[in-house]
C-alpha cells in the first residue's frame, strides 16, 4: 500500500530534477539546428565526425518536410504479444505466449478480424529468462504477422499494411549474450527478408520516441563552438517540432546503430518523425519501402488515417493489444487449469507457500 503523504515528501526531495526547465536547452538546440538547415557543408561535417554517438544520414535537405493526406480505403493487419515468465512459485516449468492480432478493412465492405493464439512452451532449458522469453515472443509475433499479410495480399487487391509497436532496430539485442543475440537476429531479419520477398508493406510505430539521432546532429554543430553547451535533457521529436506542422513529416533518415551493420542492404532502417496532431511519432520502415516514394507515401497515409481514427493512436495498435494482453484472473485461470490437468498425469503441481498466500492473503 502506498503512502501517499511520505510520497509526496519524496516528490519534494527530487522536484529539481523532475520539474528541470530546460527551455535554455531548447533555445541553444534550435538555433544550431537553423544554422545547420544553413550550413551546406553540414553533411559532410557530420560524415566526417569523430563524436562517439549514432549519427543518421539523409538525401534531402535536412530540413525538408511533405505533408500527408489520409487515405480511407486499405487493409491494416497489426499483432501484439504478452506472455506469462516462468515462475517456480507455482510449481512449473512453463511459459505461455499469447499472440493478438486484428486485421481492419476499410472501404465498401469495412469489416474487422480479431484472433489470439496462445503458445505453451517448456522452460527446462537454462536459456528460457525473461529477456529469452521477450525475444521469442517478438518472434512470434512477426511469424503471425507475415502469415496474415500472406494470406490477405492473395485475397484483396487494396492497400495492405503491417504495423506493429515498436522499432525495427533491434536495440534490446546488444544486451544478450551473443549466441542470443545472434539467434534471434537471424530470426528477425530472416522474417523480414520473407515480407521484402512478398512486396508485403510493413512499419514499426513509435510513440513518445526517446531518441537522439537528430540531437546527435546539432552536438556535431555545437563541437564547433568554443562554448561548451549541454542539450541532455532534449529528444529528437523537440528538434522535429521547430519545423513540422501538424500532419507533415521529416526527410527519410537511416539510422546507423551498431547492431544495424549486420542487416542486409534491403533491410536497412530508415526512419521519420511525423506530427500527427496528438504527438510526434517515429515511423521506422526497412530500406526497400524507403527507396519508393510512393510507397513512403502510402504508408504514412494510412498510419495517420490510424491515428484520426484512433484519436491520437492507431486503433489497429490499441486492438491488437487488447487482444494480446493477459488478464490478471486468466493468468490465475491458466495455473488452475495447469493444476487440475496435473492429476490426470498423477504429477500434482505443489506451488510455494509464498503464492499461496498471495491468493488468500487475510488478516
Amino acid at each position: 500500500m502506498l503512502n501517499k503523504a511520505r510520497l509526496f515528501k519524496e516528490i519534494e526531495k527530487i522536484s529539481d530534477a523532475i520539474f528541470y526547465d530546460y527551455s535554455k536547452e531548447l533555445e541553444i538546440a534550435e538555433q544550431n539546428w537553423q544554422a545547420i538547415c544553413q550550413d551546406e557543408e553540414f553533411p559532410v561535417k557530420a560524415k566526417n565526425s569523430l563524436l562517439p554517438m549514432i549519427l543518421p544520414t539523409w538525401q534531402d535537405a535536412i530540413n525538408t518536410k511533405t505533408k500527408v493526406d489520409p487515405i480511407s480505403e486499405y487493409t491494416l493487419v497489426s499483432v501484439d504479444g504478452s506472455q506469462i515468465y516462468p515462475d517456480r512459485h507455482q510449481g512449473t516449468s512453463c511459459f505461455l505466449l499469447n499472440i493478438g492480432s486484428v486485421i481492419l478493412h476499410y472501404g465498401k465492405n469495412s469489416n474487422v478480424k480479431f484472433d489470439s493464439v496462445p503458445y505453451l512452451f517448456s522452460s527446462m532449458d537454462e536459456e528460457n529468462s525473461t529477456d529469452v522469453v521477450d525475444c521469442r515472443r517478438q518472434e512470434y509475433e512477426f511469424k503471425a504477422g507475415l502469415e496474415i499479410m500472406s494470406t490477405l495480399v492473395k485475397e484483396y487487391d487494396k492497400p495492405l499494411l503491417f504495423i506493429f509497436d515498436g522499432s525495427i532496430i533491434f536495440w534490446h539485442l546488444e544486451s544478450k549474450s551473443p549466441a542470443v543475440s545472434s539467434t534471434y537476429l537471424g530470426k528477425y531479419l530472416g522474417l523480414m527478408h520473407q515480407f521484402y520477398k512478398e512486396k508485403l508493406l510493413m512499419a514499426g510505430y513509435i510513440s513518445l520516441p526517446k531518441s537522439k539521432e537528430l540531437v546527435n546532429l546539432i552536438r556535431v554543430k555545437l563541437s564547433e563552438s568554443v562554448e561548451n553547451y549541454a542539450i541532455d535533457n532534449i529528444v529528437d521529436t523537440q528538434v522535429a517540432a521547430f519545423y513540422l506542422n501538424e500532419n507533415e513529416h521529416t526527410t527519410l533518415f537511416e539510422n546507423h546503430s551498431g547492431i544495424v551493420s549486420e542487416y542486409p542492404e534491403h533491410l536497412k532502417p530508415y526512419f521519420v518523425y511525423f506530427d500527427i496532431g496528438a504527438e510526434i511519432v517515429r515511423i521506422e520502415i526497412p530500406a526497400w519501402i524507403a527507396q519508393d516514394s510512393a510507397q513512403v507515401k502510402l504508408v504514412l497515409s494510412i498510419i495517420l488515417d490510424q491515428c484520426i481514427k484512433g484519436y491520437g493512436f492507431p486503433v489497429a495498435l490499441a486492438e491488437a493489444h487488447e487482444q494480446a494482453v493477459v488478464k490478471g484472473f486468466e493468468r490465475e485461470q491458466f495455473y488452475e487449469l495447469l493444476q487440475k490437468l496435473s492429476y490426470g498425469y498423477k504429477q500434482k503441481i505443489s506451488t510455494s507457500l509464498k503464492s499461496n498466500k498471495k491468493r488468500r492473503m487475510g488478516i
